[in-house]
């Protein structure tokens, strides 16, 4: 899954991994919300009042998350919930050694142990759950992203940067 998510998401993903919730809670969390797509949008109203919305997330919720969805409610962040509990799995993975990761190739496959090596020496992670995509776009070679960092090793990626280099030497 790509990711590119703000700071006050990954804030709120580690306020919620410091509550040292079991997955099992997380993943109810995200079936109810799954269940009641109008949700997240009712809980971000800002027009309805926070006592209101307090109420429906101790009804509805495990009672673990009560008091963390209730502020993210008070501050307007309900509407990033599905981020934050994204995040809080990408966190529980990073700490477990683990990841998720995009690739995108054109041509032929790359090696997947020299990836698996790669990744672990510039992300320090070792466990890669990939998606995989193939795009010509790319003309040859290979990106890859993990968590919100992304590796370009191919051909369209150096023209890109060579094109760049040009323009900034054109400025000089």
């Amino acid at each position: 899954m790509e990711r590119f998510v703000s700071q006050t998401v990954i804030d709120g993903a580690k306020v919620i991994r410091s509550q040292h919730l079991s997955s099992d809670t997380l993943k109810e969390c995200q079936a109810i919300l799954n269940q009641n797509p109008a949700l997240i949008q009712i809980l971000s109203d800002p027009t309805k009042h926070t006592r209101a919305k307090a109420d429906v997330i101790e009804q509805i919720f495990p009672k673990e998350v009560v008091p963390t969805f209730a502020v993210l409610c008070r501050h307007g962040q309900f509407k990033n919930i599905r981020k934050i509990l994204d995040a809080c799995e990408d966190l529980a993975d990073i700490e477990n050694g683990t990841g998720h990761g995009t690739l995108w190739y054109a041509g032929e496959m790359p090696d997947r142990e020299a990836l698996e090596k790669l990744v672990f020496n510039k992300f320090g992670v070792r466990n890669i759950k990939w998606k995989v995509v193939r795009d010509d776009a790319l003309i040859g070679g290979f990106r890859i992203r993990i968590r919100d960092f992304v590796y370009d090793h191919s051909v369209a990626g150096s023209f890109k940067e060579l094109n760049a280099l040009i323009k900034t030497h054109k400025r000089r």
